[in-house]
């Protein structure tokens, strides 16, 4: 009988070990995905070798993007699909590119345009992404704090 429940508790911790071990990969997918080489002012120019200096307005757009996209993505949106979709729901948020609103770009010149979507786009991208970390972060701890709970009780329960 011993050896039963000592079996039946070896198999819940298991089970709390791979669920573990399955969102470990989801919460490092982060620092995989970060550009480890060094960032100029705007973007992807580097820093070292930069022969030219961005000019105001794209700076401006950079900044003003920047702003738009943090106040434009749903952040409860891609944490609730960070819980409960997983891995997926980073997939999405790395690939989902949402544009910027086409009212904030009237009467602008053409390369304040330009480079107010690229900015744009790669900020709302990396927002979508974080926030679908966080919710996978979560789903991971409640599912962890869920089985140990559960290895606990059933440990407890069969001692008596």
């Amino acid at each position: 009988m011993e050896q039963r429940m000592s079996s039946l508790f070896s198999r819940r911790v298991a089970l709390l070990l791979i669920a573990i071990f399955v969102y470990l990969p989801v919460l490092s997918f982060s620092a995989v995905a970060k550009n480890p080489r060094p960032m100029g002012l705007i973007g992807d120019r580097p820093a070292s070798g930069a022969t030219e200096m961005p000019s105001i307005a794209e700076m401006t757009a950079c900044t003003d993007a920047e702003a738009q996209a943090l106040q434009d993505v749903n952040s409860t949106l891609w944490i609730a699909g960070g819980c409960l979709g997983g891995i997926i729901a980073i997939i999405v948020a790395q690939v989902v590119e949402p544009d910027p609103p086409a009212t904030t770009l009237l009467g602008q010149s053409p390369e304040y345009v330009a480079e107010y979507t690229d900015c744009y786009k790669k900020a709302a991208k990396k927002r979508q992404t974080n926030r679908a970390l966080i919710g996978c972060g979560i789903a991971a701890v409640v599912y962890g704090a869920y089985f140990l709970v559960l290895a606990i009780t059933v440990d407890s329960a069969t001692d008596f």
